[in-house]
């Protein structure tokens, strides 16, 4: 399963180079605001 999941992020980062040189940067920026949600606790 997490061979599977790493082959995603690897092929999301291709598709991302297709689309800006500086995907890194991209990337880094995106996981940023996404850590920045607010949390909500684990319903049932």
């Amino acid at each position: 399963m997490e061979a599977e999941l790493c082959d995603v992020i690897v092929t999301a980062m291709v598709a991302l180079r297709t689309l800006t040189p500086d995907a890194a940067t991209v990337f880094a920026g995106h996981v940023r605001r996404v850590a920045a949600r607010p949390r909500t606790p684990l319903g049932p």
